[in-house]
Order: C-alpha cells, then structure tokens, then sequence
C-alpha cells in the first residue's frame, strides 16, 4: 500500500486566513451520516473527510486513511459470477488489485453487491446544498454538521471553505482533528468552527512515531495554540490496551487541559475489538501488535 503518513497539510498552510479561493475547490470524502448523536451536540450531519496523515495501529476506518478513491469487496458476498470481469481483469484476481483504478464501474454490475465505491469528489455548494436539508432538525435540537473522517486538515482548502459556507448559513459546525498539520492549516481552520475535538493518543514522541506513524510535537504544539485560542474544545482519547490506558498516561493527558477556560472536559474513548473488521475489504491484513 501507498505511504501515505508523510504528506502534511503543511503543504497547502498557503490556504491560511486567505480570502475566498477564487477557484471552485473540490474535496473527497467517504460518508456523509445524519442523524448522528456523538459528534456534538444536538442532532447532527457528520462529513467524513478521506485521507489521513496518521497511521494508528489500531486504526478501525482503514478506508479513510488513503486520500483517493477504493474499491471495497466482500468477498463472502461474491460469487464468482464474472460479470465484474467483463469490463474488467483486475476485478477479482488479487493479484491483480494493484490495477484497479477505482473507477466504480463494476459495482453497478455485481449481483451480489459485493462492492462498495468508499470515496467520491464534491464541491462546496453541493455539499452544503445536501447538508441544509437538515436545517430544521438542526435548528430543533440545537445540533449542526461536524467535520471529521480521515482528517478534515488533510483537505485544509475545501474543509476552510466548507465551515465557512455552513457557518455563513447560520449551521452550528464541529471538527474532530487530530491536529497533525501546520500551525496556520490548524488555526486557519479552528477559527472557522464552534467547536473542536482534538484527539490526544500518544504523549511521548517516540511512541507516538511507533503507534499512529507521525511525531506527537507538532499535535501537542497545536493543542496549546488551541488552548490559547479561547475556542470551546474537547479532548478526546482512544483508550488503547496496554499502549495509553494507564492511569499515569489519562492522568497525563488531563493535566495538558486542567484549568483552560475553554476546555470543555477530557473523554477517554473504550477502545473498537472490532476494529479489523474491514480490512479485509481492501485486501489488508489487520495486525495492531498490541502488548
């Protein structure tokens, strides 16, 4: 597979506190979920965002890591038929996946519905278009849109615009980051939402490049520009077993936050036992190697 880990939204911080892009911007995401309850208050939409700079070992949305589109195939469901294979050679030959394009012309044929499409493109005024249908609920239950995914700061220009556009509108926006990019992706974005939650997995920077594949500086550096900000924050860590579930390592985590006026609390997330289940899907192996 694609490294992936090293492309940084450092590399679009150009976007930061800019004026409107005067070029139309189009992002990629995976899944657009309504009526969630645990993204934030109220009744919300949530936006999943496609590609992540991070590689938690634990990770439970593989397909939200890659910044393209996959094909997904369960292979329990899958026949053999060959109507896939009509149009194309890598459609069910492993090894041959490495072909696939993701062009999305084979899972309108499957029978079976075998395969699933996870990622497509979209623009602002689209997407916001699909998103207020679900004004009124917003409104009723005091709920809104929250960005998330993958990582909304991997897709700095399109996620700016986005909040932007929803807040401009009168819609209540979130972002759940894990804060991994340049300080003026990071602030750029943060200021264009009423709330954020910022995920705190691994303190130490060693381990931090070990679990989740990037170096905890950069995030922790964010945190603290977050702390200053004044904007309404959540802290939210993956409970992991034997990696960062320690009473030392929560008690750590909650001393990053005690006494900011704008924090609102700190969670510790139960950690996913079934987070492998859909690798199988992108012809991955799931191996966390846990303690």
């Amino acid at each position: 597979m694609p490294d992936f880990s090293r492309k940084s939204a450092a590399d679009s911080a150009e976007i930061a506190a800019s004026d409107r892009p005067s070029r139309p911007v189009r992002g990629l995401i995976f899944e657009v979920r309504e009526f969630a309850l645990h993204d934030g208050p109220g009744v919300r939409t949530s936006v999943f965002f496609k590609g992540c700079p991070l590689r938690c070992r634990w990770c439970h949305n593989p397909e939200s890591q890659a910044p393209t589109p996959e094909l997904l195939l369960n292979r329990s469901r899958c026949s053999s038929c060959g109507a896939c294979e009509k149009i194309c050679d890598a459609a069910l030959s492993r090894s041959r996946r490495s072909r696939c394009v993701a062009c999305g012309r084979c899972v309108d044929l499957c029978p079976q519905g075998a395969r699933n499409l996870c990622g497509w493109e979209t623009d602002v005024p689209t997407l916001v278009e699909r998103l207020l249908r679900q004004r009124d609920l917003f409104e009723l239950s005091g709920g809104g849109v929250t960005l998330t995914g993958g990582e909304p700061l991997f897709q700095p220009e399109f996620a700016v615009e986005l909040a932007r556009a929803l807040r401009n509108a009168g819609i209540h926006v979130a972002l759940e980051t894990c804060g991994f990019a340049s300080p003026e992706v990071f602030d750029a974005l943060t200021s264009c939402v009423d709330l954020v939650y910022f995920d705190v997995k691994i303190l130490d920077p060693e381990r931090s490049r070990r679990w989740i594949g990037v170096d905890s500086a950069p995030i922790l550096a964010n945190l603290r520009r977050l702390c200053a900000s004044g904007r309404p924050f959540v802290v939210r860590t993956p409970s992991i077993p034997g990696v960062n579930d320690s009473p030392a390592e929560r008690a750590a985590v909650e001393r990053l936050v005690d006494g900011v006026p704008s924090a609102l609390g700190v969670e510790f997330l139960p950690y996913n036992f079934a987070a492998g289940a859909k690798y199988a899907l992108l012809d991955r192996q799931f191996d966390p190697d846990l303690p």
